[in-house]
């Protein structure tokens, strides 16, 4: 057998997973004591990489034993990002149905949602105007499930709904009109979804229309009522929370409703968004609002004569107010607010039906508002997503097999999935949207 040579001087060039010999190939102790010392090294490099892997492989294990979740919550909180990044796109399908509400009794007018006792979920509210009147509310515990609900007696004929924190408390109040004994009813939210019913507002006029807002700039939610019949708006007066001694009346002229309360102008007054009628055509116009409360200019923005309902909305995230009609041709008009005074930029949307009823709310949580159209003709929902750029595509038409009065989005089950909530004159349905 040959023997390498091997020099002193060149050990240290040798690889480090080599061994050492002297010339005659025979160990010597030195050479013996350091080849042990490198075989240590290599063992401890070898076991540290080895237990990084298995601390990365068993670090789910060690998580679960430490806060005590499941692995199915693991993946869950994996898959997060991946879920919700999904639901930003536009393909979306009604998956199920569920009855929350169903009482041959009731004559159902008026529905909206909002969350009454601080549990980031949306309840329910409506009004029945069968009998003497009554407040409903039902309270979501989650998984698209609510409450019987809860009631509270009104005066008769409970027709419109709204809310508002008007004692500065940081909870909803809920304030109503009734109808036939021209009054507003205020129930003040007390805590832990319980209200205290406030004494009854008489008002001068028959109630087709309620807001809350602050017009006289005092920080303090003041009631405004309108009566289409008497061309009036009557501003009800906040005077420290929960009082309510003044009411000022304002007249909008003949042949003149109030569609819209709106700071459209941005000066941190409210305006009066409102539709005269004129040799059969319908001007939509706004009186801007002074400091005083006095008008200090009116602009006509629309001339159509098909306008039946207008909403007013921000469509395509450029912080100007635009305007979205009902109309009797059927169908439904987006006028886009250019920005300069002007609504100059017409999206036309065909519908089925001329008794359409309009709602916007993001359906496919992408934080752009859609549209909601109920047919009580055709006894169907359409859904239009709103693509920004001035352009909707209808998305799905869901069949209901009752009139819808009213439909309004909430995610009922708080999983972020879309729930439609659906009114009918007896009953409120909970439709789900599975959007992918």
């Amino acid at each position: 057998m040959s023997i390498q040579s091997v020099s002193r001087d060149n050990l240290s060039n040798s690889s480090a997973f080599g061994e050492f010999t002297d010339i005659t190939g025979e160990l010597t102790p030195e050479q013996r004591t350091e080849n042990r010392r490198r075989k240590c090294e290599r063992i401890i490099c070898w076991t540290l990489i080895i237990s990084i892997i298995v601390l990365i492989t068993l670090a789910p294990v060690i998580y679960i034993c430490l806060v005590n979740v499941t692995p199915t919550t693991l993946f869950s909180l994996a898959t997060t990002r991946t879920t919700l990044s999904m639901r930003n796109l536009n393909h979306c399908t009604a998956t199920s149905k569920n009855v929350i509400y169903y009482n041959s009794s009731t004559q159902l007018t008026t529905m909206l949602t909002a969350d009454l006792n601080e549990d980031h979920k949306m309840d329910i509210i409506a009004g029945n105007s069968i009998g003497k009147g009554n407040l409903l509310i039902f309270f979501n515990v989650g998984d698209n499930q609510f409450t019987k609900p809860t009631i509270y007696h009104t005066g008769i004929q409970p027709m419109f709904i709204t809310i508002g924190d008007l004692n500065y408390d940081d909870r909803f109040d809920i304030v109503l009109t009734n109808n036939q004994s021209k009054s507003v009813q205020i129930f003040f939210n007390i805590g832990n979804g319980k209200f205290d019913k406030h004494s009854i507002i008489s008002t001068s006029i028959a109630i087709d229309g309620i807001t809350v807002v602050d017009v006289n700039q005092d920080k303090k939610l003041d009631i405004v009522i309108t009566n289409k019949r008497t061309n009036s708006v009557v501003m009800i007066i906040n005077d420290d929370g929960n009082m309510f001694r003044h009411q000022m009346t304002y007249s909008i002229g003949l042949n003149t409703e109030l569609l819209s309360i709106v700071d459209i102008d941005h000066d941190g007054m409210i305006d009066f968004l409102l539709r005269e009628q004129i040799d059969n055509v319908s001007h939509v116009f706004v009186r801007f609002n002074a400091a005083n409360g006095s008008i200090i200019n009116q602009t006509t923005y629309i001339q159509n004569d098909n306008i039946q309902l207008l909403q007013t909305v921000d469509m395509n995230d450029d912080d100007q107010i635009d305007l979205v009609s009902t109309e009797r041709s059927p169908g439904v008009n987006v006028y886009m607010n250019s920005g300069n005074g002007l609504f100059n930029q017409l999206v036309k949307l065909s519908t089925t039906s001329t008794e359409d009823v309009l709602s916007i709310a993001d359906i496919n949580n992408d934080e752009k508002p859609d549209l909601i159209i109920s047919s009580q003709i055709t006894n169907q929902i359409s859904i239009h997503m709103n693509k920004i750029n001035g352009t909707f595509v209808k998305q799905m038409i869901i069949p209901v097999t009752f009139h819808p009065l009213y439909t309004t989005s909430i995610d009922g089950n708080n999983h972020n999935q879309t729930e439609l909530i659906v009114l009918g004159d007896r009953t409120i349905e909970l439709l789900s949207i599975n959007c992918i």
